[in-house]
Formats: structure tokens, C-alpha cells, sequence
């Protein structure tokens, strides 16, 4: 259970989730102590980045798990000048993870037609975006 993604969308704890039936496993795999390369002496510049890359394993940042990347991700970092990043792909998916509205419906009314709705966005950060009904969001996209 605490492999899947569903652990982040329906949090459980190891009891909860071994009551219902679910597996959980203590240690996750992965690997350690097995970098290739420093991410000091990879280029600076996306455009000098080779296929030679492929073969290195890289260590996170934060939580020292090795990883590898491939091929289309080299050529998406260098088609958009970004860096390689220095964490692993869990670490930057927690991330991401951390910056959405939390996984709670709040009420709330429709800014364009008063029509009562259900949001993700919490209620401090109302004013700060316009929310709105499914039809009126697509009469103003569409």
C-alpha cells in the first residue's frame, strides 16, 4: 500500500492498511552508495549533455538513493536548457506533491454564476483565484 500512489490520495497508517487487507512493506527497495558521478562534474550547459549520461548513476540530493535517467529525458533537459536535476524521481515527485491543495472538498460558490460548487482550493486562498462551475469555466475557456 505504501508503494502506490493511492497512499497519497487515501493515507494509511501500516495498521490501517494491514486491517484492510492491504500489504505494506518496511523497507522499500532501492540503492545506495553506487553514484558514478558528482553532479559537480556534469556541464553546466543542457547542450553539452551526451549519451554518455546513460550509463552514470546519479545520487539524490536528499535522500542518497540512486538513479539513473534515459535517453528522452537527456533530450528534453537540452531542448528546454535545464539542469539535470540532483534529486530522485520520488524525492521531486514529493515535492510536487507538497505545493497541491490538500485532498479536501471545501463548498463554496461559483464566482461567476453563485451556483454552490465543491473545491480543492482552501478558503484562505480564495481571493486569490477565480472559481468557477464547470459550465462557466467552459463558456470562458472555450
Amino acid at each position: 500500500y505504501n508503494e502506490s500512489i493511492v497512499n497519497e490520495y487515501m493515507p494509511l497508517t501500516k495498521d490501517e492498511a494491514l486491517t484492510m487487507g492491504f500489504n505494506w512493506s518496511d523497507v522499500l527497495p532501492k540503492t545506495v552508495g553506487q553514484g558514478t558521478i558528482h553532479f559537480s562534474d556534469i556541464p553546466q550547459n543542457p547542450n553539452l549533455y551526451t549519451e554518455s549520461l546513460l550509463k552514470e548513476i546519479f545520487t539524490c540530493t536528499t535522500c542518497e538513493r540512486n538513479f539513473r535517467l534515459i535517453d528522452r529525458e537527456i533530450t528534453f533537459y537540452k531542448r528546454f536548457n535545464i539542469s539535470i536535476p540532483e534529486k530522485c524521481f520520488n524525492c521531486r515527485h514529493e515535492s510536487r506533491m507538497k505545493k497541491r491543495y490538500p485532498r479536501k472538498l471545501n463548498i463554496t460558490s461559483c464566482d461567476f454564476c453563485d451556483t454552490t460548487i465543491h473545491t480543492s482550493v482552501p478558503k484562505e486562498k480564495r481571493g486569490l483565484v477565480k472559481i468557477y462551475c464547470e459550465d462557466c469555466y467552459k463558456r470562458e475557456v472555450l
